[in-house]
C-alpha cells in the first residue's frame, strides 16, 4: 500500500489573479477619487455673483478657500478616470490620456507590471483653477479631493487580495 503524492504548480494562475485584483483595486481607487471630486465640485459657494457668459443665468463664484464654483458644469463633465497596466489602458472613463491636470495612483502587480490610475481633466482651465494664475488665487480641487480620500485609497489596497 503506497501513497502517491503529486505536485501541481499554479504560480501563473496566482500571478494572473494578483494582476487582475491589482487592476480592479486601482479602478476602485481611481473612481473613489473621481467620485469624491465630483461631489466636492457640487453645491453652493460664497463668492460674488456673476452671469454665466452668454446667458442670463447667475451663479455664485467661489472664494479662494473653496472648491471652484460650477458655472457651466464643464469641469464636472470632463472629469475622467483611467487605469493603465504597463502603458496599456485596461479601464477607461476618459476621452484620451494626456490630461492637463491629473491625480496619479501607482502600484505594481504580481508579475511586476506597473499599474497606474489617473484622475483628471483635459480642460485648459483645470490647472488654472488648481494652481491659480497671476490674476486669480488657486482653488485646489483635485489634490484636495485626493488628500481627503487618501486613507480610503490605502484601505482599498490593504484589503485581503484573495
Amino acid at each position: 500500500m503506497g501513497v502517491d503524492i503529486a505536485f501541481h504548480e499554479n504560480i501563473s494562475g496566482v500571478i494572473n489573479k494578483i494582476d487582475e485584483t491589482a487592476r480592479e483595486r486601482m479602478w476602485e481607487a481611481a473612481n473613489l477619487v473621481r467620485n469624491t471630486t465630483l461631489e466636492n465640485l457640487s453645491g453652493q459657494r460664497s463668492g460674488r455673483e456673476y452671469y454665466v457668459p452668454g446667458t442670463k443665468r447667475k451663479y455664485t463664484a467661489s472664494t479662494a478657500d473653496e472648491y471652484p464654483a460650477v458655472a457651466t458644469g464643464q469641469l464636472r463633465q470632463d472629469l475622467k478616470a483611467t487605469v493603465e497596466a504597463d502603458g496599456k489602458q485596461v479601464a477607461k472613463v476618459w476621452r484620451e490620456h494626456g490630461s492637463n491636470v491629473d491625480s496619479k495612483i501607482e502600484t505594481t502587480s504580481g508579475s511586476g507590471k506597473n499599474i497606474i490610475g489617473y484622475v483628471g481633466t483635459e480642460l485648459l482651465y483645470g490647472p488654472m483653477l488648481e494652481f491659480g494664475t497671476s490674476k486669480m488665487k488657486a482653488r485646489p480641487w483635485l489634490k484636495r479631493s485626493f488628500d481627503s480620500v487618501s486613507e480610503g485609497v490605502k484601505d482599498i489596497f490593504m484589503r485581503v487580495w484573495f
